[in-house]
């Protein structure tokens, strides 16, 4: 019964939106896009990009059809949360695009994720006219440490997180960054795939966004398990230069002492991950 009730009270609190004021991250047209990937990209390389958070003509008419009679952005947001945070997730979840989250969305049997949720959720709000974008989110509301996404919408000057994962409209989190179109396809590479090799596309997404410690850590790790270990090792140093003391940091490190034998090396890294992140328990078994 007391679970029940503090299960009660936090889905109350969650009805609460809260409002942040945070300026909007670059916004990109069909073309600057374009030009910004060919800047950052060989040819081969371009022509391998997926934009996680393109649209199709049946999207935009469903995102319109959902907001239909809504008088504002912020009851057109909230029309198209409701529309998804209905959903029952029960079963493997995935790294799909907006688009291959809409073809599966009338099947019962499918579940999805929380970046799954959001970049269905920003390319849906764009077509209703909204501005929105994807965030990467490190701490969540309670101030949990985790790897989660959500989108966020403008209304006005004020800006709100959209996280149908979590049902939350308005979600406080505590430690987020709002990417912009660039930025948000190197994150869908950055994420495993059984499309392609994980170096290839983490170097790929490391040219999108190479300024990003947890990027650069996907990298490392796809480094390490592909046995490229002093390419892991200057990439370990790029993200420490960038972000020092993260917690999934020394457990890359760790894990890259154990690949050299270094025993003694990965027992005190992954003590410090631990010191940090108690709760992550990839980084108990490497202990273990």
């Amino acid at each position: 019964v007391g679970d029940i009730a503090e299960c009660g009270r936090e889905l109350k609190a969650r009805l609460t939106p809260h409002e942040i004021s945070l300026a909007p991250p670059k916004s990109y047209t069909a073309q600057t896009l374009e030009a910004a990937l060919r800047a950052r990209l060989t040819r081969d390389e371009y022509q391998q990009v997926i934009n996680p958070l393109a649209s199709t003509p049946a999207m935009d008419r469903w995102g319109q059809e959902l907001t239909r009679g809504a008088t504002n952005d912020l009851g057109k947001g909230k029309r198209i949360f409701d529309a998804l945070a209905r959903h029952l997730d029960t079963g493997d979840l995935g790294t799909r695009t907006a688009q291959e989250v809409f073809a599966a969305w009338n099947d019962p049997a499918q579940s999805f994720c929380c970046q799954e949720y959001a970049k269905l959720y920003v390319a849906l709000a764009r077509a209703a006219g909204i501005r929105a974008f994807f965030v990467h989110v490190e701490k969540d509301y309670s101030g949990e440490i985790v790897y989660h996404d959500c989108a966020a919408v403008w209304v006005g000057d004020k800006a709100l997180l959209v996280d149908p994962a979590y049902q939350w409209f308005g979600a406080p989190h505590t430690e987020y960054v709002v990417l912009d179109d660039v930025q948000a396809i190197a994150h869908h590479f950055y994420q495993p795939s059984p499309k392609g090799s994980p170096v290839a596309r983490c170097r790929l997404a490391a040219k999108l966004h190479p300024e990003t410690a947890w990027g650069q850590i996907r990298l490392a790790s796809a480094l390490i398990k592909a046995n490229e270990l002093p390419q892991a090792t200057e990439t370990l140093q790029i993200a420490q230069q960038l972000e020092p003391g993260r917690w999934d940091g020394y457990t890359c490190q760790g894990l890259l002492a154990i690949k050299r034998n270094d025993l003694d090396g990965a027992v005190v890294n992954l003590h410090k991950a631990l010191a940090i992140n108690p709760k992550h328990g990839p980084s108990r078994f490497l202990l273990g």
